[in-house]
């Protein structure tokens, strides 16, 4: 501004007195000065960012700045702020972590000054053992008493107790329940019974009187009447009785037929080798007279026959009976209906095979028989 009170001034001159102003006594102020309007700058606090220093400007475009001078350098602020330095402070987590470390060496110290007790031996073995013990030893007892109540029970021959597939189903259908073979050993410890002789199987007492060489007659042959055999055959006589509770038939028509191929009869008369069965082929079609099957109630007692004709080859028992000597034994496999037996739980009808022994001078022979004989 001039001294003649002029309110217009050169606008350059105006920038200048702006840009460079003074002091009451005429020197200029320093351009840092007149543009700081805040407060002094402070030192920048630990973990502050720069952000934090706030700084005004009188106007937002850049001003060139006069050569800094010692009273700029020196004034706080005019300085530029400094990079933050880390100040050593206790540091808690790294504080805790060393404390860890040092308890972890203490214990690992404390472990290799003692070391950790080993579990004996015999703790493992009675964890193994005591367990194996309890179940073992249980098992161990009852197969053992199984075993001993097993011996305690007699043993039975299979031919002793065989079990009954019933009337002509054996014959008819071809097949049985148990497959038990007819050729068979016979039992060692039971010997056979001899003519006059009685021996209890089961509910029933079997008592064979006499063996007769004789030809038989038919009651009944193939739709026809009044037949015998044409052959002498042998008859076993046989007398039975029923000493068990219960009512049953000891014989039984398919127990005393002809040799079939497939399903073989029990009752048969061994000579040698040879092997000769009864004389009817059929028995739906084929009866003989003497040949009793029917029941019997207990106490009651009855007769009944058995018969050997023929070989698996046909051939006549009287011709094989010719080679023998008198003193001669001879087996007789007969089988009967002994009752009913429990087998595995469950009562069921059983069969029996009784050796009948006897001599070729006991065999009797019977004449003056005149029934007409049946067809060849």
């Amino acid at each position: 501004m001039s001294s003649s009170g002029e309110f217009f001034t050169n606008p350059a001159e105006a920038a200048n007195n702006a840009a460079s102003p003074e002091t009451s006594d005429g020197q200029p102020l320093p351009q840092e000065q007149a543009l700081n309007f805040g407060p002094p700058a402070e030192s920048p606090v630990q973990g502050a960012s720069d952000s934090q220093t706030f700084a005004f400007s009188a106007t937002p475009q850049a001003v060139e700045a006069p050569s800094p001078t010692p009273e700029s350098q020196s004034a706080p602020w005019n300085e530029p702020p400094p990079s933050p330095v880390a100040v050593s402070q206790p540091d808690t987590a790294t504080a805790d972590t060393q404390t860890i470390a040092n308890a972890s060496t203490a214990v690992g110290s404390r472990s290799a000054a003692r070391p950790r007790p080993r579990i004996p031996m015999a703790f493992w073995l009675i964890a193994v053992l005591l367990p194996s013990a309890l179940i073992l030893v249980p098992v161990a007892l009852y197969i053992a008493f199984q075993r001993l109540t097993e011996r305690r029970e007699p043993v039975i021959h299979p031919l002793e107790s065989i079990q009954d597939d019933g009337l002509y189903k054996d014959y008819q259908e071809g097949k049985r329940q148990e497959v038990i073979s007819p050729l068979a050993e016979l039992p060692k410890d039971r010997p056979p019974v001899k003519l006059g002789e009685t021996v209890q199987v089961g509910g029933l007492e079997v008592t064979p009187l006499e063996v007769v060489r004789q030809k038989v007659p038919f009651s009944f042959y193939r739709g026809a009447r009044g037949y015998e055999s044409y052959d002498e055959v042998l008859v076993l006589r046989v007398r039975v009785k029923n000493i068990s509770d219960i009512v049953f038939h000891p014989h039984d028509p398919v127990f005393n037929r002809a040799y079939k191929q497939g399903v073989q009869p029990y009752s048969y008369l061994t000579i040698g080798e040879k092997r000769f069965y009864g004389i009817v082929a059929d028995p739906t079609t084929e009866r003989v007279r003497g040949q009793n099957f029917g029941e019997l109630l207990p106490e009651e007692e009855m007769e009944t026959i058995f018969i050997a004709a023929q070989d698996t080859s046909n051939g006549r028992v009287v011709d094989e009976l010719k080679k023998l000597p008198p003193s001669e034994k001879l087996i007789w496999r007969i089988q009967l209906r002994k009752g009913r037996e429990n087998v595995r739980g469950r009562y069921v009808w059983a069969t029996t095979v009784i050796p009948v022994e006897f001599r070729v001078e006991e065999i009797k022979q019977q004449r003056g028989n005149n029934t007409p004989r049946s067809p060849t």
